[in-house]
């Protein structure tokens, strides 16, 4: 990614992302944002990283108090204190936004001038503190656009509902639309969310505008060895295996892959599945199909777990209830790994896998569809060789 000689001109960043994994223990991998501030930081540039102090996957503490720390060579996190949420819909998380954009607004002051400041949305409060803070200052701003906020939310509700939902969040429909107007630049991990961005900042395309797909940083490049959870390898040994990595949360049909595990346990027993990850479904899943000798519940992993797990796996599943041209995290994580993909999503990512062979696609919700295509795959080892080359 360049080369490694020092710059002869040190820039100062800040990046502001909430609820992205923080890479604090070693073998735990950088997502977006790491990666970006980890490059920055192997380039000599220095990052101020802008988060809070709770983590939205596990709903807990992360620290308890503000925390400043070096989190990679070059790279400082900064995470403020904004309190807590339990549910990833409700009035504490907008709550806790609100409260994060303003201990932004009072601290950044205090902290010395950054040469560039690139905020991620969501969520919309930090580019929108940015945007007055930059502006007031002469600073560029790049806004990330990682989901369409606050579209997305109209746009997954039911029909009927539909114009309330837009009704509600006209007031952040236009903070979001302030944020991107005022960038020098837009930044989107798809085609799609980049169209969106640039119609409500109201402008064309620009020279600083551009999609970065999510990428993966590599599991060797964790520096740590593969793990694997007890007995695992001894459960799967001999079998076709379909893996799902992520949060047991509403975007996700976990339970879709669990309905097909039945399926597959009563005809094709040889086919297992397993589900990395924690959220509100597990608990269903575990109680409703406890009994299936062919799926495995492992819970939350780590880095060198998740890569252990993947090396034991055949295809990556990404079960996705999303928007069209949505481009997530975990396609990625899976073909860093050199699984094909079993995908639900649609637009963008969908023509990507069929571009480019990466693996095969059904409708979010069509447990039929799902289950032709994974016997499709398991009759079919020469394309999944293929796939996995």
């Amino acid at each position: 990614m360049g080369s490694t000689s020092p710059v002869s001109v040190v820039m100062v960043a800040w990046m502001l992302k909430d609820a992205e994994p923080l890479p604090l223990k070693p073998g735990q991998r950088p997502l977006r944002t790491g990666l970006i501030a980890q490059e920055l930081g192997r380039r000599g540039h220095r990052v101020l990283w802008w988060s809070s102090t709770f983590s939205h996957h596990h709903k807990k503490f992360i620290f308890e108090r503000d925390t400043r720390l070096e989190l990679m060579p070059n790279v400082t996190l900064l995470a403020l204190n904004v309190g807590r949420y339990s549910r990833n819909v409700s009035f504490a998380r907008i709550i806790h936004h609100r409260k994060l954009g303003r201990r932004f607004r009072e601290r950044a002051p205090k902290e010395a001038p950054p040469d560039i400041i690139v905020s991620a949305l969501p969520i919309i409060d930090f580019p929108f503190q940015a945007a007055r803070f930059a502006s007031s200052r002469g600073i560029p701003l790049v806004v990330d656009v990682r989901d369409p906020w606050p579209d997305v939310f109209a746009d997954k509700s039911p029909g009927p509902l539909r114009p309330l939902v837009r009704l509600l969040t006209m007031t952040e429909r236009r903070r979001s639309s302030v944020s991107l107007r005022s960038a020098v630049g837009l930044t989107a991990v798809s085609k799609g969310f980049l169209r969106w961005a640039l119609a409500l900042a109201s402008r064309a395309e620009g020279p600083h505008d551009r999609v970065y797909y999510l990428g993966h940083s590599g599991f060797d490049a964790t520096g740590s060895p593969c793990s694997l959870p007890q007995n695992l390898t001894a459960r799967l040994k001999g079998k076709l295996v379909f893996s799902f990595v992520g949060s047991f949360a509403h975007s996700y049909e976990v339970e879709l892959v669990a309905r097909a595990a039945r399926h597959f346990n009563a005809h094709h027993p040889e086919i297992a599945f397993v589900l990395v990850g924690e959220g509100h479904q597990k608990e269903l899943i575990a109680r409703e199909y406890a009994g299936l000798p062919n799926l495995i519940l492992t819970g939350w992993l780590d880095t060198p777990e998740v890569a252990g797990v993947l090396s034991l796996s055949h295809v990556g599943l990404v079960p996705c209830r999303s928007l069209p041209n949505t481009v997530p995290n975990k396609p990625f994580e899976y073909l860093a790994a050199g699984l094909p993909l079993l995908s639900s999503l649609q637009g963008e990512m969908e023509e990507l896998i069929q571009t480019y062979d990466l693996g095969l696609s059904y409708r979010a919700g069509d447990l039929v569809g799902f289950i032709q295509a994974a016997n499709r795959i398991a009759s079919n080892r020469d394309a999944l060789a293929a796939w996995s080359a």
